[in-house]
């Protein structure tokens, strides 16, 4: 058997250890009392839990106990790496790793001591301020072999231990592979130490990896009735220690052996051999290892139709439960942010509905801290000043603070797209004139006010203007038919005769061209929405500025990441929303006095609020600004403040009126020093004095959590308008219909073209899922106890077909579905056998447009 270069032969009498018990718990409790005072917490309800928590976590947990914290020793013993509080953990800890981890290990103790004192000890004194932070954070499910590891390969600093996977696959590696996995991870330890530690009788890591190993492999020698002869189990644990070869699969106590994954870019199944702790995090780099792919960074894991938690083990996740199925197999995917990248046509052409968390300020490229080229590059402050160049009076009243609203392409604009339209072609350059004054001309010439004409599109060669007409207009048919008779026979004496004065050219003729002056159009809009909701959507969508083809491709992909944003929430609303029209929020002077803010930390985050047309002019007239006086959803559950979540579909619930509109205001806010509020004792009154934002982490149904509960979602009540900037705000149509597309490579390109001609013939969503459970999820929250909510199911019959169509069906009997494939026969078979109403199956995507046309147009 193996020998070792400890002191693991000496052993200490019961009566010393029992001494050395005694002086280790005075010495902790003495500790522990210090840290009470420092803390000043002696007559604090929740001392224990504090202090528990904290010799478990390190500092870090005390974020989430500020508000049992008086603000001063707060801040002093969180802003600073000397201060008493840090020296009595460190004490504290160095005790903990001497005693606790290192009574029976005497070989450990010496190691850490060799370390402590010698020339390593600046490493020893990382790693013990690491701990000191963080806690058990990176102590794994063995301290010993997680502290012997971060001593050892001292190049994975803080850095690596954050932002990559390094020690993560380090300890998988080691800990399936054996000893000589250390070898692939040479970059990150010093060569003379790596040689020391593969030679077994001088090696500390055989010694901690040999104790990881021992009590799995015991007791699964003992559990097959091995009887241990000649030391056969100390030789057994030699040998997986060194080899951790396939055929010596070790399984801890009370774990599956094996759970199967599936890679959803080559839909490829891995198996993965768990231990009793092991992380999602671990799961998707081991996945990840076996494809051959080196993206585990850009992937999380789907199970149980959500995205799990990496730091959570596969028990904490129920990723266990898997073990034993054969279908709805947990999926390492690629991030939304990476799809993105890849497949052009997700979040233009189709919604792909997914559980994951998507980090906004990476969404939107801002990132953090933020800059004001990051929220406001060249591209936007170009076009800004051409709109405030060409404004009109209207666009003008809109926002008297100076905001500029640039309206971003691909967005349905149904409110507006039947209004009567002039397409009018000037024959002069878009900078040889005033368009306002031209604009004043036409206004003249159809006897109606200049404020009654809208520009929404300019585009240059001759300067084509694309001009609809205000909704006051409508509620007076005579005076839009005259409008339309003087286009038409081009009665426009001053328009003509203000060209004339700009070209002496022989071919001077204005082009005009009208749309949806038809009677029954006008009638259409009356009956759908009101004139004032059609009007301010109007005015959002006013764009008098030309878009060269850089700062086009800029706006198109702007608007793909707030149709991706807000879509992905509105899968999870019971109602059903289409984003009409949406705009970037330009205003210089907002982001001034935003960065002129004097703070140590800046803690951005991308928030959202929801708001309506009653209180839209005043957020941008005073920059959510809080006015008690001003009508609200609310006295202000948590304080009175601006409300933000982080979530776009919890925002939603404060912007819903009897309005057929509801706005998201997407922003950039800094949130500065927070207070975690866990109950209503501010509710109707001011904000606590010394924080400028409240945190609320809320169940479902807007009450505050309690300790240790996950939140569904996230509220922050902002003190000052000065922490805010409004990036985008978007306009959102409530609908009562939407089609769901099921196929497991809705991310490939295949289908691009298909659903290209579906954008141009609809407006309503259509939600993209890779699995039957994510359909099902979208059809349950959005078609129980809703018969008003219309839906097609379009699948490509493939993936246990047949059974997700009958789950569809027991949702809704009558739901109508359409199988596209190629396999016409094979599945006409089985939809044949299904109830009324029937199964339609084609291969002609035709067939599948004149159906959803057909079902949902009725």
């Amino acid at each position: 058997m193996a020998q070792y270069f400890d002191f693991s032969t000496r052993q200490s009498s019961l009566s010393e250890i029992h001494d050395n018990s005694i002086v280790v718990a005075s010495t902790i409790t003495s500790i522990t009392n210090e840290i009470i005072d420092v803390l000043q917490l002696e007559d604090n309800e929740n001392k224990d839990e504090i202090i528990n928590d904290l010799l478990e976590n390190g500092r870090q947990s005390l974020v989430k106990y500020q508000e049992d914290i008086t603000h001063e020793i707060y801040t002093d013993v969180m802003n600073s790496n000397d201060n008493k509080l840090i020296i009595l953990l460190k004490k504290y800890f160095q005790k903990k790793w001497e005693t606790q981890y290192g009574i029976s290990h005497q070989w450990f103790i010496s190691f850490l001591r060799q370390y402590q004192n010698g020339e390593n000890h600046y490493t020893y004194e990382h790693v013990l301020t690491r701990t000191t932070e963080y806690g058990n954070m990176y102590m794994k499910n063995d301290p010993i072999l997680s502290i012997v590891l971060q001593l050892l390969f001292e190049c994975i600093d803080d850095e690596c231990l954050k932002e990559t996977n390094i020690f993560n696959d380090l300890w998988f590696s080691i800990t399936s592979d054996g000893l000589k996995a250390i070898t692939n991870y040479s970059d990150y330890i010093v060569e003379d130490v790596m040689n020391e530690q593969l030679n077994k009788s001088q090696s500390t890591l055989f010694q901690a990896l040999r104790e990881y190993n021992r009590q799995a492999v015991f007791s699964l020698l003992e559990q097959n009735n091995i009887v241990d002869e000649q030391n056969l189990y100390d030789l057994i644990l030699d040998d997986i220690t060194e080899h951790e070869e396939s055929e010596h699969i070790i399984i801890p106590l009370d774990v599956s052996d094996n759970i199967t994954v599936r890679f959803r870019q080559t839909d490829v199944l891995y198996r993965v051999r768990t231990h009793q702790n092991m992380t999602v995090k671990e799961v998707i780099a081991d996945v990840c290892r076996q494809a051959n792919a080196n993206i585990c960074n850009n992937c999380y894991l789907w199970f149980d139709s959500r995205e799990l938690n990496i730091n959570d083990t596969i028990y904490q996740s129920g990723l266990y439960k898997s073990s034993n199925s054969t279908k709805d197999l947990p999926e390492v995917r690629l991030k939304y942010i990476q799809i993105l990248q890849s497949s052009t046509h997700i979040g233009t052409q189709i919604s792909l509905a997914s559980p994951e968390h998507i980090s906004y300020h990476e969404l939107f490229n801002i990132p953090l801290p933020s800059t004001i080229n990051n929220i406001s590059p060249t591209v936007v402050k170009e076009i800004a000043e051409q709109i405030i160049q060409h404004s009109s009076s209207v666009s003008q009243s809109l926002c008297n603070s100076g905001a500029v609203l640039i309206p971003l392409p691909n967005c349905s604009k149904q409110s507006i797209d039947s209004l009567p339209t002039i397409v009018l072609t000037a024959p002069l350059s878009p900078n040889q004139f005033d368009w306002n004054v031209f604009l004043d001309c036409l206004a003249d010439d159809l006897e109606i006010n200049r404020t009654d004409l809208i520009i929404v599109n300019v585009e240059k060669g001759s300067t084509k203007f694309m001009i609809k007409l205000r909704t006051k207009l409508l509620q007076a048919s005579e005076i839009v038919n005259k409008v339309a008779r003087k286009l038409l026979f081009m009665c426009l004496p001053k328009c003509k005769k203000f060209v004339d004065e700009y070209t002496t050219s022989t071919t001077s003729d204005i082009r005009v061209e009208l749309e949806n002056f038809a009677k029954e159009k006008v009638i259409e809009d009356k009956t759908s929405l009101s004139f004032e909701e059609i009007d301010v959507a109007l005015r959002l969508c006013e764009r008098p500025a030309i878009i060269n083809d850089t700062s086009w491709k800029f706006l198109q992909e702007k608007s793909r990441q707030i149709h991706t944003c807000v879509i992905q929430s509105i899968q999870s609303c019971r109602d059903e929303y289409v984003i009409d029209h949406a705009s970037i929020v330009y205003n210089e002077h907002i982001y001034h006095e935003y960065q002129s803010l004097t703070t140590t930390d800046k803690n951005e985050k991308i928030l959202f609020h929801g708001t309506n047309t009653i209180n839209f002019n005043g957020i941008f007239e005073k920059n959510f600004q809080y006015i008690s006086q001003a009508k609200r959803t609310d006295e202000g559950w948590y304080g009175q403040g601006i409300y933000f979540s982080s979530s776009p579909e919890k925002a939603l619930n404060y912007a819903k009126s009897n309005s057929a509109f509801s706005y998201l205001i997407c922003s950039l806010v800094r949130l500065d020093k927070i207070l975690t509020v866990t109950d209503m004792k501010y509710k109707g009154k001011p904000m606590h004095s010394d924080y400028d934002t409240h945190y609320i982490p809320i169940r479902i149904n807007g009450d505050p959590i309690s300790r240790g509960e996950i939140p569904c979602f996230e509220e922050f009540v902002i003190k000052k308008s000065d922490q805010i900037i409004p990036l985008y705000i978007v306009g959102l149509l409530k609908v009562s219909r939407f089609v769901i597309w099921r196929d497991a490579k809705i991310t490939n390109e295949f289908n691009s073209s298909i659903f290209e001609d579906m954008t141009q013939r609809y407006t309503y969503n259509i939600y993209g899922t890779q699995t039957s459970i994510e359909a099902l999820n979208i059809l349950n929250i959005k078609l129980t106890n809703n018969d008003s909510m219309k839906c097609v199911i379009v699948t490509n019959g493939a993936d246990d077909g047949e059974d997700f169509v009958r789950q569809c069906r027991s949702i809704r009997s009558s739901l109508p579905i359409i199988i596209f494939c190629q396999n016409k026969t094979y599945h006409q078979q089985w939809a044949a056998k299904l109830s009324h109403p029937k199964i339609h199956v084609t291969s002609s995507p035709i067939d599948v447009f004149d159906f959803i046309t057909n079902t949902l147009q009725q």
